[in-house]
């Protein structure tokens, strides 16, 4: 695509039998192709899309596939912290031009990733996305990496449901005083599908949600949260891997593995998932997880409350125990 960049109002209509759905977007939406490089591409490229579906009201942002946009200055600040591009102010969708349907990360017939890259990149601490109330944002085929903020590392959610499909998010923390969501935080429900969050950390005196924070419900279908790290230095620390404060967690064909809940002086609950809500396992499995504190109580699950209900799922190999149920 190199220097060029085509953009585009459309009216989007979605039709189904004799009726009409308008799409999530707006009757007169907008869409912006953003390339790798040149005078309209990289990541200003990407800031000005933004601006531009912002303005307009909603719309849809493509980014090139196999590229990486580098954010490596802080676009803007709010009360929650330093962002490295424009907030989200209305409902956009942020994809690639790649072919629909291809898993990510997989070549098929000989097509490249159809995944884009956008990575927070030396400089100062920001996190990548903040969505602002009443806004949505759905990431298609964008791996986020490197983000850094109080709450929620790579993005902080304080809109409708966050979605993400064939989507990673890896390497990102949460730090401070109390430290929420290394790779999420989100007000509102959360919905990955065919997407990963591993990696990520929470670090702070107290921590909760090492991977992904919820106010409300989790789903994750075919997807995982692995790797990942809630750590508090002197406070208990909650959810290695997914913490909901109220709402279930649900998985379906996916997994939660290999996360750690750690306190240094106090307790140190759900290694792998924390959800007072209660956790629906369909298919699906948690397992190698760790709890490590004073008390170290549901090394896979901390659900005192409600429980676990599975349906040909594992709660297995986690430490201390396996579910404090």
């Amino acid at each position: 695509m190199g220097g060029t960049t085509r953009r585009a109002r459309f009216a989007a209509a979605l039709v189904i039998g004799v009726g009409a759905l308008t799409t999530a977007t707006a009757d007169a939406a907008t869409r912006v192709e953003v390339p790798c490089d040149g005078r309209d591409g990289g990541p200003e490229g990407l800031r000005a899309a933004i601006n531009e579906v912002n303005t307009a009201g909603g719309g849809e942002i493509q980014l090139e596939e196999g590229c990486t946009y580098a954010i490596t200055k802080v676009d803007n600040r709010t009360r929650s912290g330093a962002n490295g591009l424009p907030v989200i102010r209305t409902r956009i969708r942020i994809t690639t031009l790649a072919e629909r349907g291809l898993l990510s990360g997989i070549r098929v017939g000989g097509r490249r990733d159809p995944s884009a890259s956008v990575v927070r990149q030396g400089g100062p601490a920001f996190r990548l996305f903040e969505v602002a109330r009443g806004a949505r944002l759905s990431l298609e085929y964008i791996d986020l990496a490197g983000g850094s903020a109080p709450t929620g590392g790579a993005v902080r959610n304080n809109g409708e449901t966050l979605s993400l499909m064939y989507s990673s998010i890896d390497t990102s923390v949460a730090t401070g005083p109390v430290a929420h969501g290394g790779g999420i935080w989100s007000a509102s429900p959360v919905q990955l599908t065919y997407s990963h969050v591993r990696r990520t950390e929470a670090t702070g005196q107290t921590a909760e949600g090492g991977g992904i924070w919820s106010g409300t419900s989790i789903h994750l279908q075919y997807s995982s949260v692995s790797r990942s790290a809630a750590r508090a230095r002197a406070g208990t620390a909650y959810g290695g891997g997914i913490f909901s404060r109220s709402g279930e967690v649900e998985l379906t064909y996916s997994d939660a593995s290999a996360n750690r809940v750690v306190s240094a002086g106090r307790a140190a609950l759900g290694g792998g998932i924390f959800a007072p809500g209660g956790v629906e396992l369909t298919y699906s499995d948690v397992t190698n997880n760790l709890a490590d504190g004073r008390p170290a109580e549901g090394g896979g699950v901390y659900s005192p409350r409600l429980g676990v209900d599975g349906t040909y799922s594992s709660v297995t190999g986690n430490r201390p125990d396996n579910c404090r149920c």
